[in-house]
């Protein structure tokens, strides 16, 4: 699926980037979070469902690392497919935010 959705969003000029969870590692907050920790807040309110929410946690820990890093960007999750948004599209006046 990963490799799909790539390519969907390269052939509309796009430079997908995949983020694994070095880059939630590699954010501050991410050790603030106690993710990993079965004694903590966090694990003792999703104990049904520790390893999936542990998964979102830490997909949008990764995201703000990158934005940290490289600014501003655009998300898209990896099961969304690009059948035709191209980069240009932010640059019309519909995209354009006004102060």
């Amino acid at each position: 699926l990963i490799g799909i959705w790539k390519k969907s969003w390269q052939k509309h000029n796009w430079n997908p980037i995949l983020l694994d969870e070095s880059y939630a590692k590699n954010n501050p907050l991410f050790n603030k979070l106690d993710l990993d920790n079965q004694n903590a807040n966090f694990f003792k309110s999703y104990k049904q469902n520790w390893l999936y929410h542990r998964s979102c946690y830490c997909r949008l820990v990764a995201y703000c690392q990158y934005v940290r890093e490289n600014g501003a960007t655009l998300y898209a999750d990896y099961d969304v497919m690009n059948y035709g948004f191209t980069p240009n599209i932010l640059n019309s006046p519909a995209c354009k935010l006004t102060p």
